[in-house]
C-alpha cells in the first residue's frame, strides 16, 4: 500500500498523494480476499503497525485513510476498519 507519515499536530498515516486522488485504495489481487482470512488480515496489519512503530522517521499517532471506497471490484477493502492495537 502506498502509504507515508504526514507532520503536523499528530503524525498521520495516510495514503501518499491522497490529496491528488479523487479515491484511495489499496491494490489487491484478484483473489486477495479468498486467499486472506479476515484474521490472518488482522495479524498482518498488526504487524505493519508494529514495524512502522518501531522506526522513528514511520512511528504515527492515527490513521486517516480518506477517499477510500468500501470495496474494490466484489472484494471488501478490509483495512478500511483497521486500526493499531
Amino acid at each position: 500500500m502506498p502509504l507515508s507519515v504526514t507532520a503536523g499536530l499528530a503524525r498521520r498515516l495516510t495514503w501518499l498523494g491522497c490529496e491528488l486522488c479523487e479515491y484511495n485504495t489499496p491494490l489487491l489481487a484478484p483473489d486477495f480476499a479468498a486467499q486472506i482470512a479476515a484474521e490472518d488480515f488482522r495479524v498482518l496489519w498488526s504487524e505493519i503497525c508494529a514495524r512502522l512503530s518501531n522506526s522513528p522517521q514511520h512511528r504515527f499517532d492515527l490513521i486517516d485513510l480518506p477517499k477510500m471506497p468500501e470495496t474494490v471490484g466484489a472484494q471488501a477493502i478490509r483495512c478500511s476498519r483497521c486500526r493499531c492495537d
